[in-house]
C-alpha cells in the first residue's frame, strides 16, 4: 500500500496519475490502519481528487475502521475541495452524533466547505459553534469565513469580523484582508478598501500586487481613475510587481471614464516592461476611445491587433463600432459588423444595436432594417433599444409607415416599447403631416401608462400646427401643465406658429407673455 501511495505522489500526468490511482485502489479490499487512511485520502485531496479520497473513507466505515478526528476531517477537507456544503455539515453532525470530538482542524475544513459553497450564514453558524463550545478559533477560521461572505456580497459583515478577530487578539493576514478587500471592491467601497489598505500597513501586514489590485478594482468600479493611476504608482515605488492584471485594471479604470490619453500611455508602459499586451488590454483602451470620440484612434487600435495576432473578440468590436456610431461614420460601422462575420466573430444584440444606431444617426434607414434583418435570421434577440433605433432611423426620413409596422412588430413579439420609442414613432408621423396618427399615438402610450415627455409632447403639437389644429395644440399644452411636463421653447414657438396659421393671434400674443412671465 505504501508504495502504490508514493506512486501516486511521485506520478505526473492525468494518464499516470490516473493508472497510479487505480493501483491504490485495488488495496481496498483490505482493512489498513487509521494513519494509512488519513495519509492516502490527505494525498487524493492535495491533487484534486476529492471524489477518490471520499471513496476511501467509504471504504474504512465497510471495513468497520474506528473513525477518529483525523479521519473526519480529511473526509470533510475532500467534501471542502469539491464544494460539497452539506457533505461537509453531515459527516460533522455525525461525529457529533457519534461522541467524536472536533477540533480547530475540522471546523475549518467544514467553513472551507461552506466558503465554497457560498454559505456564508452557515459559516457564521459553525464559527459561533466553535466559540460556543470553546474550541480554539485562529487566523484560517476567520479567513475562511470572510471570505465566503466576501463571495456573497456580504462586504459588512466582512469588515465586522475582521474588527472582531482584532477586539480577540487573533491576527489578520494578507489573505484575510485580500478577502475583506475584495468584498469592497464588489461592493463599490472604494473608501473602505482604501481605509483597509492604509491599516494594513500601519499594522505591518504584508502587501502584495493582490491587494493592490483589489483595491485598484474597488476605484475603478467607483469611477476613481486618478486614484487608481496613483496606487500604481504607489506599489511601484515600494517595489511591489504591478502584473498584468494588475495593469489592465487601471487601464479599464481610466477607460470608463474615458481618459484616452492615459490608457494609451500605460498600454505602451505594460510593452516597456515586457507584459503581455493581450485582447482585455486592447479592449479597455479602445473603450476609453469610444468614450472620448476617438473612432479613428478606435479603428487603428483594431488594425494593430489584426497585424500583431492578437484574438479580436465581440467586446472588442462591439466597442469599435459604437465609436463609429458616436462619430456619424455608419459606413465604418456596418463594414466592421461584415469584419466579424468573415473572422467567425460572434455578433451579439449590443454589437447589432451599435451597428443600427450608427445607421439612424447616418439616416440610413434601409441598412437599419437590414441589420434587424440579420440579427433575426441568426436568432439574436431584439431588444427595445433595437427597435427604438430602427423606428428613429425611419422617423429622420419620413418612413412613417415603417415606423408604425415597426412599433405593432415589436408590440406583437412582447417586447416593451418606451417613451423614447414612442416619441420616435410620433416624431416620424409629425414630419410626414400625420397629426390624426400623432394623436392615435400619445393616447396609445397613455393607455399602457407610458409616460410621454417634453420631446413627444413636442412632436405632436407640432404635428397638429402642421395640420392646422391650433386647438388640439394649445390643448395639448394644458395636458402637459396638468401632468407636470415642463414646456420649452420649442413646445411654445410651435403652438405660438398653430395660432398663427390659424388666425388666432390673440392668443399667440397671449402664449408669448406666458412664456417671458415662465422665463422660458
Amino acid at each position: 500500500v505504501q508504495h502504490a501511495l508514493q506512486q501516486v505522489k511521485n506520478s505526473s500526468g492525468t494518464a499516470h496519475i490516473s493508472s497510479a490511482i487505480e493501483c491504490l485502489e485495488l488495496q481496498q479490499e483490505h482493512r489498513l490502519h487509521t494513519k494509512l487512511y488519513v495519509d492516502i485520502m490527505t494525498c487524493l485531496t492535495r491533487i484534486g481528487k476529492p471524489d477518490r479520497a471520499m471513496s476511501w473513507f467509504i471504504s474504512a466505515q465497510n471495513h468497520a475502521v474506528k473513525l477518529d478526528v483525523w479521519m473526519y476531517t480529511c473526509a470533510i477537507s475532500a467534501c471542502a475541495k469539491s464544494s460539497d456544503v452539506n457533505g461537509a455539515c453531515k459527516l460533522l453532525e455525525d461525529m457529533h452524533r457519534t461522541g467524536i470530538s472536533a477540533d480547530t482542524c475540522t471546523y475549518n475544513a467544514a467553513i472551507s466547505a461552506c466558503a465554497k459553497g457560498r454559505r456564508w450564514p452557515m459559516a457564521i453558524q459553525l464559527l459561533r459553534d466553535m466559540q460556543g463550545k470553546g474550541i480554539p478559533v485562529n487566523t484560517i477560521t476567520y479567513s475562511s469565513v470572510i471570505s465566503a461572505c466576501d463571495k456573497c456580497g456580504e462586504w459588512q459583515t466582512a469588515v465586522q469580523l475582521l474588527q472582531e478577530m482584532q477586539e480577540e487578539g487573533i491576527p489578520a493576514n494578507t489573505i484575510t484582508y485580500t478577502s475583506v478587500i475584495s468584498g469592497c471592491k464588489k461592493a463599490g467601497q472604494w473608501q473602505t478598501a482604501l481605509q483597509l489598505l492604509d491599516y494594513m500597513q500601519d499594522e505591518g501586514v504584508t502587501v502584495d500586487t493582490m491587494v493592490y489590485t483589489e483595491v485598484i478594482g474597488a476605484c475603478k468600479k467607483a469611477k476613481q481613475w486618478q486614484k487608481a493611476v496613483q496606487l500604481l504608482r504607489d506599489m511601484q515605488g515600494k517595489g511591489i510587481h504591478a502584473s498584468e492584471i494588475t495593469y489592465n485594471e487601471v487601464i479599464s479604470a481610466c477607460a470608463v471614464c474615458g481618459i484616452f490619453k492615459v490608457t494609451l500611455q500605460l498600454m505602451e508602459e505594460m510593452r516597456s516592461k515586457g507584459l503581455g499586451v493581450q485582447t482585455v488590454t486592447y479592449s479597455s483602451v479602445i473603450t476609453s476611445c469610444e468614450k472620448a470620440g476617438q473612432w479613428q484612434r478606435a479603428l487603428q487600435l483594431l488594425e494593430e491587433m489584426q497585424r500583431t495576432g492578437i484574438p479580436m473578440d465581440t467586446i472588442t468590436y462591439s466597442t469599435a463600432i459604437s465609436a463609429c456610431h458616436k462619430a456619424g461614420q455608419w459606413e465604418r460601422a456596418v463594414q466592421l459588423v461584415d469584419d466579424m462575420q468573415k473572422k467567425g466573430v460572434p455578433a451579439n444584440t449590443i454589437t447589432y444595436n451599435a451597428a443600427i444606431s450608427a445607421c439612424e444617426r447616418g439616416r440610413q434607414w434601409q441598412h437599419a432594417l437590414q441589420l434587424m434583418h440579420d440579427m433575426q435570421e441568426k436568432g439574436i434577440p431584439l431588444n427595445t433599444i433595437t427597435y427604438s433605433a430602427a423606428i428613429s432611423a425611419c422617423e429622420k426620413v419620413k418612413q412613417w409607415q415603417m415606423a408604425l409596422q415597426l412599433l405593432k412588430e415589436m408590440q406583437k413579439k412582447g417586447i416593451p416599447a418606451d417613451t423614447i420609442v414612442y416619441s420616435a414613432a410620433v416624431s416620424a408621423c409629425e414630419k410626414a403631416g400625420q397629426w390624426q396618427m400623432a394623436m392615435l399615438l400619445m393616447a396609445s402610450m397613455q393607455d399602457k401608462g407610458i409616460p410621454a415627455d417634453t420631446i413627444t409632447y413636442n412632436a405632436v403639437i407640432s404635428a397638429c400646427e402642421k395640420g392646422g389644429q391650433w386647438q388640439r395644440a394649445l390643448q395639448l399644452m394644458k395636458d402637459m401643465q396638468g401632468k407636470g411636463v415642463p414646456a420649452d421653447t420649442i413646445t411654445y414657438s410651435t403652438a405660438i406658429s398653430a395660432c398663427g396659421k390659424g388666425g388666432q393671434w390673440q392668443r399667440a400674443l397671449q402664449l408669448m407673455k406666458d412664456m417671458q412671465g415662465k422665463g422660458v
